[in-house]
């Protein structure tokens, strides 16, 4: 079994880590990272997709970062940072990991709701 390199950002615990991925059964483990049923893919600028939940804004207890400098609105929940392949495929990430964990920003519920207006 194949792995390839991911970035965790968890909004709950607010810590961000490199994790590893099967290539198979890639989309149940994002579920399972992300904790959600449907996950929306963001593109990132370099290539990378952002792995996030579909309806992470509307969860109540959420709990909501954002990354400015790569995504221009709030995150509700877990992401998952991954490369993709000219053929759609998941791949080790290509953006720098300390860069990602310094345009991370931890946002209170009320700071995220701002963000949206």
């Amino acid at each position: 079994m194949h792995q390839y390199k991911g970035i965790l950002i968890n909004p709950q615990t607010r810590e961000i880590s490199e994790i590893a991925l099967d290539t198979e059964n890639s989309l149940e483990q994002l579920y399972h990272l992300i904790g959600c049923t449907m996950v929306d893919a963001v593109r990132l600028d370099n290539g990378d997709t952002a792995w996030i939940d579909d309806e992470g804004l509307l969860h109540a207890g959420q709990h909501f970062f954002d990354m400015p400098d790569l995504i221009p609105s709030p995150i509700g929940g877990c992401c998952v940072i991954t490369g993709t392949d000219m053929d759609g495929r998941n791949i080790d990430y290509q953006h720098d990991l300390i860069k990602i964990m310094q345009s991370v920003r931890w946002l209170t519920t009320q700071q995220a709701m701002e963000l949206l207006m």
